[in-house]
């Protein structure tokens, strides 16, 4: 997959609709196979260019979409590769039962072809415009399903398809359109593109939303706010590892469409994210694990040995990095490290043992934060009021007392010796406390010749954020005597 953005929210001079034609001329002159099934909109969308070039490979059923299906389902039956086009309303209410039982439950190549779905038919009215097409479609097995946005992805998905061999679903608009990418581009069914890289949201578009989703990015982008826009041009298959990849790097996910959302490309986003990369707890919970889910695991074990069992929190740790798992004191405290490593030491010991020794600090000493940069605003200043404080004292007292400005240096030196003490990397290694966590990190991939980096941690504690019960005796008979 290559593509060239352009990305400049400029409408081509060119109808989309030719995308598709272009694609088409060119199958049928290399594969006399190749055919074009219209419902008289020829002119619509100018196939009429095809039936003038390729008339033995081009039929107008006339307005009668179920027909128009049958009659594709057939040709394809015979060995060819068929095209069926109408306007998206009528390609997929209309004449779905036909879709699903003469083409695809038979499993031939039928490509249809819904053009003008939701707004894009704005101006014929409610009964044109499809916000369910697209459903219909992904309901039915092993289709696949595509939302393309401009005449290079149209273009180029025409031939993918052609080339799949399966029954598939395309949406098109007809006519103006905002280029996205260059003439050329090239895409790969059921992979999605990254757009724009970002960390504090992820944006799902497709269709004609990408365009309006690199708009939001650049207005996000100047209040400050790191949005990473994805092309999910195919919604089945749906490309699932960039779901959650996205999920874990920015913890928020938002999908643009041009379609009903419950029943689109946020709801299937949604079951992915459910089902592989939960939010909360409840949704946890809820996940999968083994015949029942993680809820009726956790109730079978509080029966099995009779004690109250509850799940606070979580973490998500992928396949993206090393993770090492170490217990202390037989499970009262456990550390998860993720280790981000090039790819010569993936499966070497020493890494492993790198992280143990990484999971044995956080569990000993207990650090706030991983590294200094993280450690927020709020917090800093507080402890650099404390600090000041301190000093300020301390002056008062002094033999010889310092000017104000001196007095504040001396502040920012003494931060240091909060990070020292609260942030596992600036943290002296237990093991050698002559060099920091950092340090020693550094030293272990240079031995080993490669990059070693620590990339996230999380401690639990048996019992943390459970409150302890303060019994007071004397009150509590006092009570009863009541």
């Amino acid at each position: 997959m290559s593509f060239t953005l352009i990305g400049k929210h400029e409408k081509d001079s060119r109808n989309n609709r030719d995308g598709y034609v272009t694609a088409m001329l060119d199958l049928m002159e290399k594969d006399s196979k190749v055919m074009h099934v219209d419902c008289d909109l020829e002119n619509c969308i100018n196939t009429g260019k095809l039936a003038k070039a390729f008339p033995e490979q081009t039929v107008n059923a006339g307005i009668a979409e179920a027909n128009a299906m049958g009659v594709a389902a057939g040709l394809a039956a015979t060995g060819r590769t068929v095209f069926m086009h109408s306007f998206g309303c009528f390609a997929s209410r209309r004449a779905f039962d036909q879709a699903f039982m003469s083409a695809a439950y038979a499993k031939l190549p039928v490509h249809v072809i819904g053009s003008d779905p939701g707004v894009c038919a704005a101006y014929n009215g409610g009964t044109h415009m499809p916000f369910e097409d697209c459903a219909l479609y992904m309901s039915v097995p092993e289709a696949v399903v595509i939302d393309p946005v401009d005449f290079a992805q149209i273009n180029c998905l025409t031939k993918k398809l052609a080339a799949s061999g399966k029954f598939s679903y395309m949406r098109m608009i007809r006519k103006g359109f905002t280029t996205v990418y260059g003439d050329g581009s090239d895409f790969e069914i059921g992979k999605g593109v990254t757009l724009k890289e970002g960390k504090d949201v992820a944006i799902i578009a497709s269709g004609i939303m990408v365009d309006e989703a690199l708009k939001a990015q650049e207005q996000l982008a100047a209040e400050g706010i790191s949005a990473k826009v994805i092309d999910m041009f195919t919604w089945k298959p749906l490309d699932e590892q960039l779901i959650l990849d996205s999920a874990a790097e920015c913890g928020a996910i938002v999908t643009a469409e041009n379609h009903q959302v419950k029943v689109g490309l946020g709801s299937a986003v949604a079951n992915v994210v459910i089902k592989d990369a939960p939010a909360d707890v409840e949704a946890l919970k809820a996940c999968k694990m083994g015949e029942g889910t993680v809820q009726d695991a956790l109730q079978e074990k509080v029966l099995t040995i009779g004690e109250n069992l509850q799940i606070r929190r979580f973490e998500r740790f992928d396949n993206s990095t090393v993770n090492v798992a170490y217990n202390h004191m037989g499970g009262v405290i456990g550390v998860l490290v993720g280790l981000e490593v090039s790819d010569n030491l993936k499966g070497n010991p020493a890494v492993i043992e790198l992280g143990k020794d990484i999971g044995m600090q956080a569990a000993a000493m207990r650090p706030l934060f991983m590294d200094k940069s993280d450690v927020d605003q709020a917090t800093l200043d507080k402890e650099k009021e404390i600090l000041l404080i301190q000093a300020t004292e301390e002056n008062k007292t002094a033999a010889k007392p310092k000017p104000e400005q001196i007095i504040h240096k001396m502040v920012d030196g003494r931060i240091g010796k909060y990070y020292e003490e609260n942030c596992l990397l600036q943290q002296a290694f237990v093991k050698e406390n002559k060099v920091s966590v950092e340090k020693h990190i550094a030293a272990v991939a240079k031995e080993l010749g490669g990059s070693i980096k620590l990339v996230k941690y999380t401690r639990y504690e048996k019992g943390e954020g459970i409150e302890k019960k303060q019994d007071d005796f004397a009150a509590e008979v006092a009570s009863m005597a009541k």
